[in-house]
């Protein structure tokens, strides 16, 4: 166990499309300089139940809602340190826990396999979450990161994310960080975090330019197109069915009708039945 780290702040998000980011860093540039780690690329590994209860409760926007994930920045090997964090929303205000583990010590606590002794308090509140849900790897989440930090107010801070991708195959922090490209539309989602007020300037700037703050979740996006495409393949998948479905009952009413003439013309014998023309039967036999 390294350290743990306790949040509390207001976070406001934004969708930016792509027309309008030159126009937002000139803006940011006022207000902001690049963070220590200013540029690269962050990994989240979303634990839910089986039936996805924790991210379909926070999709009906209560005042309370919360979510557990893994993250690293850029993808770890199995020694290199990740984070735990228990995020919860409660009317607007972010609470969020987090605590620095090995990507082994992490995936252990996760499974249950393992409760280190000495716990901090996050640890604690952490595995306490953890016995009241049955959780496991439901989605993992990459998207490259631009991360500033305010010149006059060091804790105000400013995030633009691109390229935000997910899968929900091979869910370990050590895959890559490979995916489904989430469609924005080439959209950039900006995050402005402060345990303050927003600077007036900056608020009318980003009035001007047309970007307003809304409601975004990674999770709840990526979540949300993943079903519709499973909802559009097995919509395409039962339409196929019907297609050969009909295909089929119309070549066997064709050859009924053959038969049938058939039976006429050669005096009451009918051809035998091949199986291609039995396995057409939408009864399952002559």
């Amino acid at each position: 166990m390294d350290y743990q780290q306790i949040f509390r702040r207001k976070e406001q998000k934004y969708r930016v499309p792509a027309e309008e980011l030159p126009a937002l860093m000139k803006i940011l540039q006022q207000y902001f300089r690049p963070d220590i780690y200013y540029e690269g690329t962050n990994c989240s590994l979303y634990y839910d139940t089986p039936d996805h209860r924790l991210i379909t409760d926070s999709m009906e926007k209560p005042a309370f809602r919360q979510k557990l994930r893994m993250r690293s920045y850029g993808t770890s090997e199995r020694e290199q340190p990740v984070f735990i964090e228990l995020k919860k929303k409660y009317s607007g205000i972010t609470y969020k826990r987090r605590e620095s583990l090995s990507l082994a010590e992490a995936e252990a606590l996760l499974k249950g396999d393992w409760r280190p002794e000495g716990r901090t308090r996050t640890l604690d509140e952490i595995i306490w979450f953890l016995d009241q849900y049955d959780l496991e790897p439901s989605m993992f989440i990459a998207y490259d990161r631009l991360s500033y930090r305010g010149i006059d107010a060091p804790e105000l801070r400013a995030t633009i994310d691109r390229n935000i991708r997910y899968r929900t195959a091979d869910l370990f922090l050590g895959a890559g960080s490979s995916g489904h490209l989430l469609d924005l539309g080439g959209d950039a989602i900006m995050e402005l975090k402060t345990n303050r007020a927003l600077p007036m300037g900056l608020v009318r700037s980003l009035k001007r330019l047309g970007v307003f703050p809304g409601s975004f979740s990674k999770y709840e996006a990526c979540y949300t197109q993943e079903q519709r495409a499973r909802k559009t393949n097995r919509d395409r998948t039962a339409d196929a069915g019907r297609k050969l479905s009909d295909m089929s009952g119309s070549i066997w009413k064709e050859y009924q009708r053959f038969a049938a003439d058939y039976t006429i013309r050669h005096g009451g014998h009918m051809p035998e039945q091949g199986a291609a023309f039995q396995s057409l039967d939408p009864a399952g036999s002559i």
